[in-house]
């Protein structure tokens, strides 16, 4: 087994080798940027290969490996998409890039930004994750549910989708600020419950009430897609959500499946934002896999927003909610001296288009920029490294409850808000949504035990 999987890497590792020597030679006024790219792509390479030799197979049970793999996609992608358009700026370019004429060496030095939270993220994970294989589907049980935890999770989950349904019926078009408040909260904790659901449907997927009802919420949502009662970005999470459930429950996913449903996945996710932007009148591969997707804007954000610094004056400050917002954001506005505000609302204030309607994401990197820079993405990357290999051992005890479930699942899932919003976005998703969802169960299931008799 190690020598099949020793020719595998050797095959790839040779690969990646030749094609990036003939591109250097083919590209050499553009070595930097094809170095950078590759040197990402080489990091996620040698964590698959250190992942199969650990498990045997590529596994997809592993929110540190999801994390990761999300990070170099949101890191890479900016270069790949320069590097497609001819390694220069035009028509198709982010709008912000775009105004700066961009070079090729410009984003290869950028670019370092993310190669040292990469680095720092994955060794950190590498070390602190366990060393030998410790997931094993066939030998795991699961804590029995208490039938009034079920009866109760039901009835909440029921009650947050009639709910979050009727206000986005009753308001259909630009909400007033509470309601939208309201449906943003409503629906973080309908998330957590459509995981909690899920887990429950497969775990007893082989009683017929259950089955039935997890076919029943499926055709549900997707109904609410084709009515347009919700976006089709709420509906793809949901269905991460249940592959990655059913992967650990039901049955594992082969290698073939991992990669056609990871490339199906992407293209779908490219192929809305080309839409949703309107660039479907210019027919053009570059103009499909470049421009104005998630990946190009987050990091345009960055790299906007390290230059206006260079040139703001020391009065100049960045708030201090900006740079502090990770445990910042626990603590109700009411309560603090001063104004509190996220760093992609700053960002919007920053730049003169506030109240425009115009978003941007601010994550890790500009998070590291407003602050100590690469030592800061450094401190950074070993945290959440640590952290996502301390969560990985939560699920690979001999006997785990849902909960330990759900809440693996999703942070695996969300783990993108880190390089969208921040380091401390889990921390909050995890204190206002998976906590009261937590308490509401156990608390209620606890206060009514007759339901179980019944």
């Amino acid at each position: 087994m190690t020598s099949k999987i020793f020719r595998y890497e050797i095959l790839w590792i040779s690969f990646l080798t030749f094609f990036f020597i003939y591109l250097s030679f083919e590209f050499l006024e553009h070595f930097l940027l094809i170095v950078s790219m590759f040197s990402i792509i080489a990091i996620g390479l040698f964590f698959i290969f250190y992942q199969i030799r650990i498990e045997g197979k590529i596994e997809v049970f592993d929110a540190g490996a999801i994390l990761i793999a999300i990070t170099i996609l949101y890191s890479v992608f900016p270069l790949l998409s320069f590097a497609v358009n001819g390694f220069e700026v035009n028509i198709f370019t982010e709008g912000r890039l775009r105004n700066y004429r961009i070079s090729s060496r410009e984003m290869a030095e950028h670019s370092l930004n993310h190669l040292t939270y990469i680095l720092a993220l994955t060794f950190s994970y590498m070390f602190f994750r366990s060393k030998k294989n410790i997931i094993s589907f066939d030998r795991q049980s699961f804590e029995p549910i208490n039938s009034s935890e079920i009866f109760i999770g039901i009835l909440f989950y029921v009650a947050l989708n009639i709910t979050l349904t009727l206000l986005v019926y009753a308001f259909p078009e630009n909400p007033p600020y509470f309601v939208r408040q309201i449906l943003n909260n409503f629906s973080a904790l309908t998330f957590v419950m459509s995981i909690w659901f899920f887990a429950l449907t497969l775990i007893n997927r082989k009683n017929r009430f259950f089955s039935s009802l997890l076919f029943i919420y499926l055709f549900y949502e997707l109904l609410k897609v084709i009515l347009g009662l919700s976006g089709r970005t709420w509906f793809f999470i949901h269905m991460l959500g249940l592959f990655f459930l059913y992967h650990r429950i039901v049955k594992p996913f082969n290698r073939n499946q991992i990669i056609y449903i990871f490339v199906l996945a992407l293209l779908s996710f490219l192929l809305f934002g080309y839409i949703r932007t309107g660039q479907t009148s210019v027919l053009s591969l570059a103009g499909f896999f470049t421009g104005n997707e998630e990946f190009t804007s987050l990091f345009a954000t960055s790299y906007d927003l390290k230059t206006r610094l260079q040139e703001l004056p020391i009065t100049g400050k960045v708030p201090f909610s900006v740079t502090n917002f990770d445990y910042i954001a626990l603590i109700p506005s009411q309560f603090l001296p001063f104004e509190k505000i996220d760093g992609a609302s700053w960002y919007i204030r920053f730049i003169g288009l506030e109240g425009t309607g115009y978003g941007a994401g601010f994550g890790v990197i500009s998070q590291a920029i407003v602050g100590f820079g690469k030592s800061e993405l450094i401190l950074r990357g070993i945290l959440i490294g640590y952290i996502f290999s301390r969560l990985h051992k939560l699920v690979t005890q001999d006997q785990i409850s849902i909960w330990q479930l759900v809440i693996y699942t999703y942070f695996a899932i969300q783990s993108y808000h880190i390089m969208r919003n921040g380091t401390g976005y889990l921390l909050y998703f995890f204190v206002y949504f998976i906590l009261p969802c937590l308490f509401v169960l156990k608390f209620f299931s606890f206060s009514s035990r007759r339901f179980s008799r019944v």
